[in-house]
């Protein structure tokens, strides 16, 4: 599988669609990570980068295909401005990740997918926390992990301060 058929797939578009991945998301997958992606706002950024980032950690569809860059970090981080934003990232990656067949809990050894803004079941349970081996994607507001980056997580125990910190790094 090469990465428009891996695109096309994520997508729900057959393999003799002419949907394909534009230029730079496709180098996003194939040459190593620019220091700042300049794309204009609607050219798909998040399926650029989040197709990109589990292409390089080696998921195929259905599992794990090839190893992992090791350039590449096991988190995905999305920091997002609004709420809105933040819901919208996390449907659209469960949906990627549900049609390449590697949607995952953790501890399933699959990829999973977290938010972390006020009131989400993964800020009171933290369960990504626990698995800092397997592949995630985070995807929060500003002020959930701005917080846990400065050590001072919001609305957590002080005590699970240094690990959110330590897996945000």
């Amino acid at each position: 599988m090469n990465f428009d058929d891996f695109f096309r797939t994520a997508f729900g578009k057959s393999a003799d669609s002419d949907y394909e991945p534009y230029g730079y998301q496709r180098r996003l997958a194939q040459e190593p990570w620019p220091d700042l992606p300049e794309v204009p706002t609607g050219m798909g950024k998040t399926a650029g980068v989040t197709l990109a980032w589990l292409w390089k950690r080696g998921w195929r569809q259905g599992g794990r295909g090839s190893a992992p860059d090791s350039d590449t970090p096991r988190r995905l981080i999305w920091c997002l401005p609004m709420r809105v934003l933040v819901e919208q990232a996390e449907r659209n990656a469960r949906d990627w990740l549900q049609r390449l067949g590697i949607l995952g809990e953790p501890g399933q050894g699959r990829v999973s997918v977290h938010l972390l803004m006020g009131g989400s079941e993964d800020v009171k349970n933290a369960t990504w926390a626990e698995y800092p081996e397997e592949d995630m994607i985070l995807i929060g507001t500003q002020d959930m992990l701005l917080s846990r980056a400065l050590m001072r997580g919001y609305g957590m125990s002080r005590y699970q301060w240094p690990v959110h910190f330590a897996w945000l790094q």
